[in-house]
């Protein structure tokens, strides 16, 4: 597997910091896609999007909002108890990780063929039979 690393003008002072944290990030979240193909089906994973865009619309309806941020616009309403104000951060928080969660399933979803046939070619024909 090839890794290519951008260059950035204002990474010179820090280059070594700065490819390596760009390095780390981009394998980090290469790493979550994996867990999620190796982890779960592709029936899962499907599943799974479909609860989270479920979940979001509900929320969409309920407050009458298109995003989180919208929702968190309507924070700034001084009608609302201080009760409305903890669900709403509550969801804001939650609809936040339904959409990091939506984005990382979809991209599994798209390398789902990728992933799986690099992990069986993973493995060494023969590797299973005894020396002789």
């Amino acid at each position: 597997m090839v890794y290519y690393i951008l260059v950035r003008e204002d990474a010179k002072d820090f280059p070594l910091l700065y490819y390596n944290s760009r390095l780390f990030s981009f394998l980090s979240f290469f790493e979550e896609i994996r867990t999620l193909i190796e982890e779960n089906t592709r029936e899962e994973l499907r599943s799974e999007l479909v609860a989270i865009t479920e979940e979001i619309e509900e929320w969409q309806a309920i407050y009458d909002v298109e995003a989180w941020e919208d929702l968190e616009q309507s924070l700034a309403n001084g009608d609302l108890a201080s009760s409305e104000l903890r669900e709403r951060c509550d969801v804001i928080a939650f609809w936040r990780e339904n959409e990091e969660d939506r984005r990382l399933i979809k991209h599994a979803l798209e390398l789902y063929s990728d992933v799986e046939g690099e992990s069986e070619s993973d493995t060494v024909p023969g590797d299973d039979e005894p020396n002789g």
